[in-house]
């Protein structure tokens, strides 16, 4: 004889499931943003240790110094404009500004050369850096 399940393990397990479809979405939409970070701020920690590798210590702790800082600053900011305020207007606005001089600061600070790297020019500079990773 087959006993059929309580009305309450009924509802815990519909109400697991629900919260298990739910989580879901939103850990991939986490995810994915995530990955792209953990892949930027590699490069971005090799590039800026590689400019002078005599002082790589220096810039190392310069760059957690203002990465935490920086951080710091922003979640002061958006506690205040998240719970001061009725709506997530200033907060989104705040967070814009910020995408939008972090964009501006990328176009204008950011150098560009308008040169052209032949293939010979390639193979003799890779020629040059052997050993060097």
């Amino acid at each position: 004889m087959t006993q059929h399940p309580s009305r309450d393990e009924t509802e815990v397990n519909t109400g697991l499931r629900s919260r298990i479809t739910t989580a879901i979405p939103r850990l991939t939409a986490i995810a994915g943003p995530a990955q792209g970070r953990a892949f930027a701020m590699a490069n971005a920690s090799a590039g800026a240790i590689s400019v002078r590798p005599q002082a790589s210590g220096t810039a190392s702790g310069a760059m957690g110094f203002l990465q935490m800082g920086f951080g710091a600053i922003c979640s002061q900011v958006g506690a205040y404009l998240g719970g001061h305020f009725v709506t997530p207007l200033p907060l989104n606005i705040a967070i814009l500004t910020l995408s939008s001089a972090c964009a501006a600061a990328i176009i204008f600070l950011v150098p560009r050369r308008n040169t052209f790297v032949s293939a010979e020019t390639m193979i003799e500079a890779e020629e040059q850096d052997a050993g060097v990773i």
